[in-house]
């Protein structure tokens, strides 16, 4: 069958499924380094084990208020059309969580990161000059302009270009997302636009550093000014914090700034430049800006910074020689000797992005110069001027690039008389200051036959690579080139790319005979120290086993051992032991801090996932973990020095099984389905008549449930658990053939489902995955999986009941269980014959002790069942087609309103506190009379407000149920609440309807005490939807004021206001009055004029009557605003439309 044809096409498995797995904070993230070196380990190429419990989260729109505060804030007061391409753009990116810290929203919701390099004073290089590092950065430039600027070119004529922009810059406001600026020169020497010798100098080495990181790729790095840029162009700026005028520029603070993924893009000229501050980065130092630089058009490529465990910016490894110690682009590898692109292969790594296929998929890579085989293999350049007299030693040369980690270059080199070769590869080196390089050589000479290795330099400590080879018998000989790392430092070879130069002499017989007995043709690997009785023990498969000894008496439950090991330059010790169910075990790690600083982690066995981790700076590190399984389970512990610390440690272990002996013995018991933590052992559910049964299972703690079913083309699966959200948060995850996402469900509540249709036509197995929000949670839960096929009667979902059923009647309601007042979950209505309603029981703010209010809203999607092709419900013979929503209280009934053609919601006040109320849901219109599926999600959402109470405006908390100020009322008082507790996400929010002002001049102000009660914040919004004006000040008062154009403001319609609060503590109660400003013709809808008032009077009774108490009351807005505002509810209340 075709799905099990392209069954082995996902076996991307570990690595796949948990890159998708990370978006969650607290998911598992250290199993997708170890998957990462799985994968990379295919390739036969050594990577460095991940030592530490760094936890590689992604930044995404569900957790930017954790991780990202002062943008979340800023993203929250963007316009809905701009919340909507933040939000996308977020997700889609996946940038590391810690980026958060420095993340920012353009007014457009483009998002750009403020670089505030930690930059170290500079280090002395006075060895770099011994090494005779030259033939690239001392190349002269093309040409000067007129003011002395050197003009370079790194591949002249390419489309895509990066310009470093020396000559300063002048924009208009309306030219650039940065405003309008006046940037002055690159200017050390502070003598004005003419460059001095020494700029020029600091510009050459600039240039050459930022074009050795771009090498491997398709782009001309360039010092020529940029005359008109376009959309391949990315454009650098190297300037002052502080412009001609004097003012500051653009987030100037940090030493550069650059808007994320915006190469190749509609907008790439309107954000532009990057931006980088020469007088930031110690006045100008080369290596310094070149590293900014190039970190900076890594942003502008998409690319987020490479942390260190919890630090933002990792600045690498130490090195055991001045030519060998490492660090990331994308993280501050100031005064490294080698620089390169990463994928998070490091210890402590917070980012997995694969650097160089993002910027190889934007840019191309460059052809090859040399093939990767002796067959392919290009001819060395002779200096046959040498060669005048038949016999004479003659020298050879060769230079390339090495463009990936799999790329090497064979270069032949023929002797056509017995004699030898000598030769050196060379990187590309600064000619002053830290070296620079991204590639490390490993060089290989090989015999005639292309097969035989002869010998071969890799040496540690350096990245030059050297082979003398004498007694050679004539013939064509092969010399390999390509990257490597240093075991000394750092082991991986993926960033080990670049431009290199060979240097050589085909030797005659006597010269030959002179080198063999003299020279080695490769540099031993050397240590710091001795490496202790335990190695090789460096990643979790060489894990050494612990024994540990069984105490006695009241003991005879406790298990020890203590042993002695010692940490090298770069090294990493594992250990393995297995703890007992239910057992609890604790390691202490002994050493002196002032020889060498030494951090721990602790790794379950069951998932590679890090339980614990310790990075003190003490002379002791201590790990912890309690089993929470029925059965044993195998741990590992790894001991590694921080940043290439060298020293002798002590570890000890305690186990203690007494816990076990009194019956706790774990609370977790793998299901009958284990293992299927990964997609190659996902557990294959057969689907029959269209549907799979219901499968109960669970997870434990770390757990990953994955099951694979196979879909017709063109089909629709649905997959949905239930579970008891109390005990555990658990989440779900739908991956194609593969292997990449193609829906998530990530609520709070008991449920969650997900679905897709396929689009191929092509038969195909789809993945569904289960696993816990937190590491640590247990709990389980029933899945239930249908497929529905085209033309197919046997798999026609009939009745496709959701986990729920049956809960047709309040008497088998579904009780709604809120987190925080707040619950998600997903649900299935049937048509046709077999109508389904589905009823809920939500129980309003027991124990509360004040009013409360429930938003309930429900989005859905309508298919056919025979065809299991979507309804469009916006037009045509299905517009009728929808879903009603009614919440019964009592006597009382509320009856949903249609936010959009499919989302339909109730804002409900309950006028007494604990009282349980229920809410249907059921199909209308031709949803009944049709064979129909609806699947829907729902979100409930609870307001008690106990310690504030509402106003008399309330409920305005949505533009659909905002408050509408009558003509003549200049002022209202009211107040906003804060969050109810510390996980409600709804902070209160009131909106207001102005008067129509048809055109003339409008003020709002609102007044209210900052240091007492708390910070407000207010946002306009025109009768078109857009924000016309916006103050978010810290002080006592909020004004605004705008012009009201009735030709261009949808006709004299009504402004609209937000009041809310900034970041208000729990239960905090903010009075606030309006006075409002109305200068108008038309106001009302006749020539009036509004003089201003300070009162601080209620609205009339007319006005707190027209505020709508139950759901939306459309006459209230308006349908042409209510149409135009239906984003602006989706951005306010959290919902997605």
């Amino acid at each position: 069958m075709a799905a099990a044809l392209m069954r082995g096409t996902a076996v991307v498995a570990l690595a796949t499924l948990m890159m998708v797995l990370s978006s969650s904070t607290s998911m598992s993230p250290i199993l997708m380094a170890a998957a990462h070196e799985e994968e990379a380990s295919s390739t036969a190429t050594p990577t460095q084990p991940s030592a530490g419990g760094a936890k590689p989260s992604v930044l995404t729109t569900a957790n930017l208020r954790e991780m990202a505060p002062e943008a979340y804030d800023q993203y929250m007061k963007l316009a809905p059309e701009a919340k909507a391409h933040a939000s996308a753009k977020l997700d889609r990116l996946r940038l590391p969580a810690h980026d958060g810290q420095s993340l920012k929203f353009a007014h457009t919701g483009e998002m750009y990161i403020v670089d505030k390099f930690p930059v170290p004073e500079p280090v002395s290089q006075d060895e770099a000059h011994e090494r005779g590092r030259r033939f690239i950065s001392d190349r002269p430039p093309t040409a000067y302009d007129a003011n002395g600027l050197p003009i370079y070119h790194s591949r002249p004529g390419m489309r895509n270009t990066i310009v470093l922009d020396f000559d300063g810059h002048v924009v208009t406001d309306s030219e650039s997302a940065w405003g309008a600026f006046d940037a002055l020169p690159f200017d050390p020497s502070n003598d004005g636009i003419t460059f001095s010798a020494y700029e020029q100098s600091l510009i050459a080495l600039i240039w050459a550093r930022v074009a050795e990181d771009y090498a491997p790729f398709l782009v001309d790095v360039t010092t020529e000014p940029v005359t008109v840029q376009n959309r391949t162009i990315l454009h650098m700026l190297i300037t002052s914090a502080t412009q001609r005028s004097g003012n500051p520029m653009p987030e100037s603070d940090g030493g550069g700034v650059a808007f994320v993924d915006i190469f190749d893009s509609d907008n790439t000229v309107y954000y532009s430049p990057a931006l980088v501050f020469y007088d930031h980065l110690d006045d100008g130092h080369n290596a310094y800006v070149a590293d900014a630089g190039s970190h900076e058009i890594g942003h502008n490529l998409g690319l987020g910074h490479d942390g260190y465990f919890d630090q933002e910016y990792s600045d690498g490894f130490a090195g055991s020689t001045t030519e060998n110690s490492w660090g990331p682009i994308m993280g501050a590898p100031y005064d490294r000797a080698i620089s390169q692109w990463s994928n998070g292969q490091y210890s402590g790594a917070t980012n997995i992005q694969d650097d160089v296929a993002i910027i190889t998929d934007q840019f191309g890579s460059v052809a090859d110069e040399a093939g990767d085989t002796a067959a392919t293999a290009a001819q060395v350049t002779v200096n046959t001027s040498q060669a005048a007299v038949a016999g004479d030693s003659v020298g050879f040369t060769a230079s390339g690039v090495i463009a990936t980690r799999t790329d090497a270059d064979w270069w032949a080199v023929v002797l056509d008389a017995n004699g030898g070769i000598i030769v050196t590869a060379v990187p590309w080196y600064a000619s002053q200051d830290n070296p620079g390089n991204n590639l490390d050589i490993k060089l290989t000479l090989y015999d005639t036959d292309g097969t035989t290795v002869l010998a071969s330099s890799n040496p540690s400590g350096t990245s030059t690579a050297q082979i003398d080879r004498g007694a050679l018998p004539a013939g064509t000989y092969f010399l390999a080139v390509e990257g490597a790392g240093d075991p000394a430092v750092f082991t991986s070879d993926y960033g080990s790319i670049g431009q290199y130069e060979l240097d050589g002499i085909i030797a005659n017989a006597a010269d030959a005979a002179a080198i063999t007995s003299t020279v080695a043709t490769t540099t031993p690997v050397t240590f710091a120290c001795t490496p202790d009785g335990y190695e090789p023990n460096n990643d979790a498969t060489k894990a050494t086993p612990l024994t540990l000894a069984q105490g006695s008496g009241n003991a005879s439950l406790t298990y020890s051992t203590e042993v002695g090991g010692t940490v090298c330059r770069g090294d990493v010790d594992f250990f393995t032991l297995d703890v007992c169910a239910g057992g609890v075990l604790n390691v202490s790690v002994l050493f002196t801090h002032s020889v060498g600083d030494i951090d721990a982690a602790l790794f379950s066995g069951h998932s590679l996932d890090a339980i614990d981790f310790a990075a003190s700076a003490n002379d002791q590190e201590d790990l912890s973990f309690a089993n929470p399984y029925a059965t044993n389970l195998s741990v590992s512990v790894s001991v590694f020095g921080y940043d290439g610390a060298v020293a002798p440690y002590t570890l000890r272990v305690l186990l203690d099984c007494n816990a076990t002996a009194n019956g706790a013995s774990g609370n977790c018991m793998p299901d009958a389905f284990e293992p299927n933590d990964d997609l190659s052992a996902a557990t294959e559910l057969d689907i029959v008549g269209g549907m799979s049964g219901v499968i109960s299972a669970s997870v434990c703690s770390r757990d990953v449930d994955a099951y694979s079913v196979d879909v017709c083309a063109h089909g629709t699966i649905t997959a949905s658990i239930l579970f008891d959200g109390s005990q555990a948060d658990l989440d779900m995850v739908l991956l194609d053939a593969s292997g990449d996402t193609v829906d998530t469900s990530e609520s709070t509540g008991d449920r969650e489902r997900v679905q897709t249709t396929d689009t191929t036509g092509v038969a195909s197995v789809h993945y569904v995955v289960v696993y816990p929000y937190s590491p640590l949670d247990v709990g389980a839960y029933q899945l239930r999986v249908d497929v529905a096929c085209p033309g197919d009667n046997t798999t026609m979902m009939s009745c496709a009941n959701d986990l729920d059923e049956p809960n047709d009647t309040p008497d088998t309601a579904t009780s709604v269980t809120t987190v925080g007042g707040v619950a998600n979950f997903n649900a299935t209505l049937c048509g046709g014959s077999d109508s389904d309603v589905d009823v809920y029981a939500v129980d309003m703010c027991a124990g509360a002790g004040g009013r409360g209010s429930v938003l309930v809203k429900v989005r859905f999607d309508m298919y056919d069942q025979q065809s299991g092709s979507l309804i469009d419900v916006t037009g045509g013979s299905n517009s009728n087609a929808t879903v009603n929503v009614t919440l019964i209280d009592g006597g009382r009934r509320a009856t949903g309103s249609m936010l959009t053609p499919n989302v339909v919601y109730i804002l409900y006040d309950s006028p007494s506190v604990g009282e349980r109320v229920y809410v249907s849901v059921s199909g209308a219109g031709s949803a009944v009379t049709g064979n129909t599926t609806i699947t829907y999600s729902m979100q409930v959402v609870l307001n008690c407000s106990a310690t504030c109470g509402a106003d008399d405006y309330e409920y305005n908390d949505t533009p659909e149920t905002a408050a509408p100020i009558p003509v003549g009322v200049t002022s209202i008082s009211a107040h906003v609440c804060g969050p109810v507790n510390e996980r409600d996400a709804m902070d209160d929010q009131d909106f207001y309807l102005l008067p129509a002002c048809g055109t003339g001049l409008i003020t709002v102000k609102v007044l209210f005490d900052h240091d007492t009660a708390g910070d407000l914040d207010i946002v306009l919004f025109s009768p078109n939807g857009d924000v016309a004006a916006s103050s978010d000040s810290t002080t006592d008062n909020e004004r605004v004021r705008v012009y009201a154009d009735a030709a261009t403001d949808g006709g004299g319609g009504r402004y609209m206001l937000l009041v809310h609060g900034y970041d208000l503590s729990v239960g905090a109660r903010v009075p606030y009055t309006i006075n409002l400003e109305l200068l108008c013709s038309g106001l009302g809808g006749s020539t009036t004029t509004a003089a201003t008032t300070t009162t601080t009077t209620k609205a009339t009774s007319a006005a707190a009557a027209a505020t709508p108490a139950l759901a939306v009351v459309n006459s209230a807005v308006g349908g042409g605003v209510l149409a135009m505002m239906t984003a602006v509810v989706a951005f306010h209340m959290g919902i997605v439309v």
